[in-house]
């Protein structure tokens, strides 16, 4: 498909309009001046008539004899070039007479003398107003077209910016995100300019993100693959069963590790997810199910206020990763003998999942960042690589939902869901 540009649009819409007005112009224009000759040559008529000498006695004769103003004095009555009726009106008449048509002013004296006419050819007179309205359509041309000209020239000085700024965007290396300079920038353009400024505002804040979160995930891999490195080492010189176990607790953690590092990274540049219609209170009893056996083993009592039917859409079967990161974390994060209470409700036009349990809750300090990969505040020592809740913001974000961490008042912690139902995503015609 071909593209289109702004320059030649704007430009065949001067033209459009110049040869409009200048259509438009030059007819009004040539009308008005060829009116104006008819007038002047019946004022001349006039004025002829009243230079006649005696009045039109004379009889027959040419009162100008230039080729183009040919005017023509006969009295009535009397015969001349022109057969004209005696009983012609005083004034103005168009009269037809040997092959031709005149223009003919009769005269009649009230001094008792002799009525007579003065006539000209209609033929001259046409000429020559035809020659009056072109030179005065002549000009309304040239201007026409002399405005179109410095107009495109005018257009073309104006797009010299944007020129400018893509050739200063084109001879950046690839790297550069510095903001772009709106100095000599036009008004019309600066908003244009600034939001590609926060652009790369946007685009340096996701890069210095990434480049943290491969330091991080660097430096996380390392410290399990150095400890299976000495279990190995051990394991070969003693064969024990608690450096077995060891070992395979460290295979575990990295296993989880890596499998969670390809969630993030699926979640975060694969914008084609799957989606599928879900009962959202199933889904909940069969992830409370898989984390019961953890919470027998903590041990805390893990509680349902109310788990309500609720349709909504599963992207990539993410739902159940936001489900079991508020229960685990929960259940790994509070004291012994803690109580985890668990609803999931409507409100509104919202389906909300809501995890309260008694536990410390988050410095608020470090609530804020909670949601960063790898962060996991004052709980570094527990059991843990800090993805989970990463993980769970990217779903809630593809999902379009809400994730939210705060703490209760007086003591605890809430992890909460939102997201629209399925049944008020579209409403019909």
């Amino acid at each position: 498909m071909k593209r289109r540009s702004l320059q030649a649009d704007l430009s065949r819409w001067l033209f459009v309009a110049s040869l409009a007005c200048a259509v438009v112009g030059g007819l009004l224009s040539a009308g008005l001046a060829y009116l104006s000759a008819e007038e002047m040559q019946d004022a001349m008529l006039l004025e002829v008539a009243r230079w006649v000498p005696d009045g039109g006695n004379q009889g027959n004769f040419w009162a100008r004899e230039r080729d183009d103003e040919q005017v023509l004095v006969q009295t009535l009555g009397k015969r001349g070039y022109l057969r004209l009726s005696e009983t012609l009106k005083p004034g103005f008449h168009d009269i037809e007479a040997r092959d031709d048509f005149w223009r003919v002013l009769v005269i009649r004296p009230e001094d008792g003398r002799a009525p007579y006419a003065v006539a000209q050819q209609t033929e001259l007179r046409e000429e020559l107003a035809g020659k009056n309205a072109l030179y005065a359509l002549f000009p309304v041309v040239v201007l026409a077209i002399g405005f179109f000209l410095i107009a495109r020239w005018v257009l073309s000085r104006g797009l010299k910016p944007v020129r400018k700024l893509a050739a200063e965007i084109d001879s950046r290396e690839a790297l550069s995100l510095a903001p772009l300079s709106d100095r000599g920038i036009a008004e019309e353009i600066l908003p244009f300019t600034r939001a590609i400024n926060r652009l790369l505002g946007r685009t340096r804040k996701d890069i210095r993100k990434q480049q943290r979160f491969i330091a991080d995930a660097a430096h996380e891999m390392r410290t399990p693959v150095a400890g299976l490195n000495i279990l190995a080492e051990n394991v070969c010189r003693d064969d024990t069963q608690q450096n077995q176990v060891l070992m395979r607790q460290g295979l575990k953690r990295l296993e989880s590790l890596v499998a969670q590092l390809l969630d993030l990274a699926r979640l975060q540049f694969n914008d084609q997810a799957h989606v599928a219609i879900v009962n959202a209170d199933d889904l909940l009893r069969e992830v409370i199910a898989s984390v019961y056996p953890l919470a027998m083993e903590r041990p805390v009592d893990l509680g349902v206020v109310q788990i309500e039917n609720i349709k909504v859409e599963d992207f990539d079967h993410g739902l159940s990763k936001i489900f079991r990161n508020g229960l685990s974390n929960a259940i790994r994060h509070i004291p012994a003998n803690g109580q985890i209470n668990v609803s999931l409700f409507t409100q509104g036009s919202y389906m909300i999942f809501r995890v309260d349990d008694s536990g410390p809750g988050i410095d608020p300090a470090a609530l804020e960042s909670v949601f960063e990969p790898f962060d996991r505040g004052a709980r570094a020592g527990n059991e843990g690589n800090g993805l989970g809740l990463a993980i769970a913001s990217q779903v809630a974000a593809v999902a379009g939902g809400e994730l939210k961490v705060e703490n209760l008042a007086g003591q605890g912690l809430r992890y909460e869901y939102r997201q629209q139902r399925v049944e008020l995503l579209s409403t019909p015609a």
